[in-house]
């Protein structure tokens, strides 16, 4: 028969070892989702995330920043402000949906309406 006095310690010990292993998964998987909405700035034109440009030296000291930031448990937000004021808004993997941004996000629209109003009553 099972003793139950030999088992719950057991238990809590594999509990308290899983623990830190599951925060750092969930910390490295907050790490992968907020580096994916920035590109590297190495000119390599690849997402931070992402980034395997021989010799890189920005990715893996931007991911040491985005890291700490991370743990820390600074919001979205305020990494991305963070790394907008400290590389500037070509740091973005794709323009924000508001204010002067929205305009990249409108003109595939534009041209495609255009482009059929050309071709639909061109004749």
């Amino acid at each position: 028969m099972i003793n139950r006095r030999r088992i719950a310690p057991l238990l809590l010990i594999v509990g308290f070892a899983v623990l830190p292993l599951v925060a750092q998964q969930q910390q490295a998987d907050r790490v992968k989702e907020v580096g994916g909405k920035f590109l590297c700035m190495c000119n390599c034109g690849q997402i931070l995330t992402q980034c395997n440009h021989v010799g890189c030296t920005m990715s893996a000291s931007m991911l040491k920043e985005l890291g700490v930031m991370v743990s820390r448990g600074d919001s979205e937000d305020k990494i991305t402000q963070t790394f907008v004021q400290e590389f500037g808004t070509t740091v973005y993997a794709e323009p924000p949906k508001s204010g002067f941004s929205l305009v990249a996000w409108l003109m595939p629209v534009f041209y495609f309406w255009l482009a059929w109003r050309l071709l639909c009553f061109s004749s």
